[in-house]
């Protein structure tokens, strides 16, 4: 029994150092497979961090030095990413080096919503060569946020701001990280910066039509026009016709009461121009004769001018004839009134039938021939219908951009609207999926309706029944919506989600639902519609050979309606009618009794005799049935007349 005893702890003294050596050995084995583990993690977040550096290099330059997709690069919004970090609980080998797509799910608050729409992560990532939609209607969530190192989030010395383009970038159509899902849209938002309203001190509530007017046809525009066209006469040769006088300088009072008559003929239209000088009781104006001649008016009619035919810009500008004017009516357009937040853009066509290379023929508009205009009005409140901007089209304009998207570009850079966070309507001509993308880039939101068929547009969006939603959104804030009204509506934005708005019952009780991009989109797209509308009631176009001179007047029509704009903006309640009554009273220079001032008379209509005294037939008499010999004639008219009454009737009737 003793030896039994012996044996067992002999044995027992054996295996303790061996079971020791053991442990010691496991122990050094797990030691040196962490310190493995660990350095393979640090391989990992160096390798990152070259990659991220290199992509960094191949970014173009930023030089915007604020909201960039409406995120800074200030402290707040890095703070928001150490927020995310801060919330993940610490636990499992690996919560270190947690992945960033991991925090975005479990984080919640102010952190999240700046950052998790633009950063790839795999879930997006699986779809690389796709452009299409997915049908993934799972409800789990997007892994939205990227992956994020800790030196990239806490102590990079990269803008933040520099690190949303560069994934904006990845995310841009055409690119693998650009693929529509059907989720609800989480939009962007910008912060509006603009501080709109009007710019001119001197503008108040009392400001007369004129002084409204003089803000866009400046009188310093107003002497150009003036000194071309005595410039334009005088080049021109001597008219033969017997009843055409000779040319005299005009003045620039005299061409304001030229433009008065312009806006007058359409405020009282008649059939013919020449029945404004009528002396048929039935047709006549007694306003014109009283201001101006017949004779007079067709003179500056006929050299109406606004540029030197010599002028050097005339080989590469197809617009040198109205480019003085264009140019300071742009200026004023822009600077005397800056618009709120809701603008739109759309083309307009100025009705013109005669031969010209940029002709355009469009049966949807109001005039099916004519010179095409794009235009950037205001679309909201009281200034509705105020055009900040205007490119007229003048032929193929060839660039690396398609045109539908340059001319928005061009309108809101003209306007300086660009990076405000402004929201744009548009229609299906210029609506895509590039140019909201690049639109987002620049601080702008936009919205409008979109051809199906446009690139980068899903292709498995199905309605069949009236009424019926479906839609798509990406990861950019992006939303495609179709909607089954009585055709199918095809609607893009950056700034609504697949909300449902329920409309107010019809005398049937059926209660009716309509998308809220759908409804917002008919109220911003106000603006260019209603610039249109209000010119058509008192248009001051008339017929005519020249080009220019007809898209002159549209543009006259354009100050009128921008000053009217402005008048409901400051508060008046005049109409259109009343405050162009008014304007022409002052470009005449009418006094409250409807006389006509002297400065707005020819004032050289006086006797003198006639040439070598001879005796000539009066015109008065002649007229009346009459034969009576003057040598009595107006120096200015060159008629002979009897001195006296017959005198006094001609130049009062």
């Amino acid at each position: 029994m003793a030896e039994a005893v012996f044996i067992k702890e002999e044995v027992k003294e054996d295996f303790l150092p061996k079971r020791r050596s053991e442990n010691k050995a496991k122990q050094g084995y797990n030691k040196k497979r962490r310190t493995d583990i660990k350095e393979e993690e640090d391989v990992d977040i160096k390798e990152e961090n070259e990659i991220e550096t290199s992509e960094n290099e191949d970014c173009i330059d930023i030089n915007e030095p604020s909201y960039i997709l409406g995120l800074s690069d200030s402290n707040e919004h890095k703070q928001a990413v150490l927020d995310v970090t801060e919330k993940t609980p610490a636990a499992g080998p690996s919560a270190g080096h947690r992945s960033s797509h991991h925090l975005a799910s479990e984080a919640s608050g102010p952190g999240r919503s700046c950052l998790h729409r633009y950063f790839p992560d795999s879930d997006w990532d699986d779809d690389v060569g796709s452009s299409s939609s997915s049908d993934d209607d799972s409800d789990s969530e997007w892994d939205e946020l990227g992956y994020i190192s800790s030196e990239s989030s806490n102590d990079s010395d990269t803008p933040l701001s520099q690190v949303v383009l560069r994934c904006s970038q990845r995310n841009a159509p055409g690119t693998p990280g650009f693929v529509w899902k059907r989720k609800q849209n989480v939009p962007q938002r910008y912060r509006f910066a603009a501080s709109p309203g009007i710019k001119l001190n001197h503008l108040e509530r009392t400001s007369t039509p004129r002084t409204l007017f003089d803000c866009f046809l400046t009188p310093e525009l107003m002497q150009i026009i003036t000194n071309e066209t005595n410039r334009f006469a005088g080049q021109q040769e001597r008219s033969t016709s017997s009843h055409m006088k000779e040319w005299k300088d005009a003045s620039v009072d005299e061409m304001y009461v030229y433009l008065g008559l312009r806006i007058m003929m359409d405020v009282q239209p008649r059939p013919r121009q020449r029945h404004f000088w009528s002396r048929d009781p039935k047709v006549r104006c007694c306003l014109f004769p009283k201001t101006m001649t017949r004779d007079r008016f067709d003179s500056l009619s006929r050299y109406f001018h606004f540029s030197d035919n010599n002028d050097p810009r005339a080989a590469e500008d197809q617009l040198w004839k109205l480019r003085p004017v264009i140019d300071a009516i742009s200026r004023q357009f822009s600077s005397v009134f800056i618009p709120s937040k809701l603008v739109t853009v759309d083309e307009s066509l100025w009705a013109f039938r005669r031969h010209h290379h940029a002709m355009q023929y469009n049966p949807s508009k109001r005039a099916s021939h004519g010179m095409k205009v794009y235009q950037l009005c205001a679309s909201d409140g009281p200034e509705a219908g105020y055009t900040c901007a205007f490119r007229i089209y003048i032929g193929q304009d060839r660039s690396d951009f398609p045109v539908s998207m340059k001319v928005v570009v061009d309108l809101m850079e003209a306007a300086d609207m660009l990076g405000k966070g402004y929201e744009v309507h548009l229609d299906n001509w210029y609506t895509s999926p590039a140019l909201f993308h690049y639109l987002q880039t620049q601080s702008t939101s936009a919205v409008g309706t979109v051809r199906p068929n446009r690139k980068f547009m899903p292709r498995d969006m199905e309605v069949k029944v009236r009424g019926d939603v479906d839609y798509r959104s990406t990861r950019t804030g992006m939303l495609c919506l179709s909607w089954m009204d009585k055709r199918v509506v095809t609607m893009l934005s950056t700034v609504h989600t697949s909300e449902m708005v329920t409309l107010p019952t019809r005398q049937q009780g059926v209660t009716r639902s309509k998308p809220r991009v759908v409804m917002d989109y008919n109220v911003g797209m106000n603006g260019v519609d209603l610039s249109d509308q209000l010119p058509q009631y008192y248009p001051t176009t008339r017929r005519s050979i020249k080009w220019y001179r007809k898209i002159f007047f549209n543009l006259l029509d354009m100050c009128i309606v921008n000053a009217y704009r402005l008048h409901k903006l400051l508060g008046g309640n005049m109409p259109q009618y009343n405050f162009r009554l008014e304007l022409v009273d002052s470009l005449l220079g009418l006094h409250s009794n409807g006389t006509v001032s002297r400065t707005a008379r020819e004032l050289d209509h006086l006797p003198d005799f006639t040439p070598h005294q001879r005796y000539r037939r009066c015109r008065m008499c002649w007229r009346a049935g009459l034969r009576r010999d003057t040598r009595i004639m107006c120096i200015a008219c060159k008629v002979a007349l009897c001195a006296g009454r017959c005198f006094r009737r001609f130049h009062t009737q």
